[in-house]
């Protein structure tokens, strides 16, 4: 316990950064807990959307599962979390949301696991709705 981060902490710092974007992964047992239920719209043009929120301020989490343990062993040296998360991030051509990624591993890691990865809004935070994104730098 005394090497552990509590939840509060995480987000009292959070508020004292001035960056627009921010986005945490964390791949440790029970990071699920700084998740709590927040969705993009389904039927969202991609264009409109990615315009909306590179405006708004962003808070957002992705954990490795929810509530439970997760794996340490996986694939090319990685927890199975992070080797998902890699080969999306490796496949993306533009730019890419942290939905879209969520979207891209959340499956993969859970069908290879017993865990189920988490992705929101991070509450309480300064977090308007807006997203992280991913832009390829060739």
């Amino acid at each position: 316990p005394s090497n552990w981060i509590s939840n509060s902490d995480v987000i009292d710092q959070l508020s004292g950064i001035k960056s627009k974007h921010i986005m945490i992964i964390a791949d440790s047992c029970f990071s699920g807990s700084l998740t709590r239920g927040l969705e993009i719209p389904d039927g969202t043009d991609t264009e409109k959307w990615i315009k909306k929120i590179k405006e708004l301020k962003a808070r957002t989490v992705l954990t490795s599962g929810n509530l439970e343990p997760v794996s340490d062993g996986g694939k090319n040296n990685h927890s199975i979390f992070a080797y998902y998360l890699l080969e999306a991030l490796k496949k993306n051509e533009r730019f890419l949301t942290g939905d879209g990624l969520y979207d891209q591993i959340k499956k993969p890691v859970a069908i290879n696991s017993n865990q189920t990865p988490q992705y929101t809004n991070l509450s309480k935070s300064g977090s308007e709705g807006g997203d992280f994104i991913f832009v390829r730098n060739n």
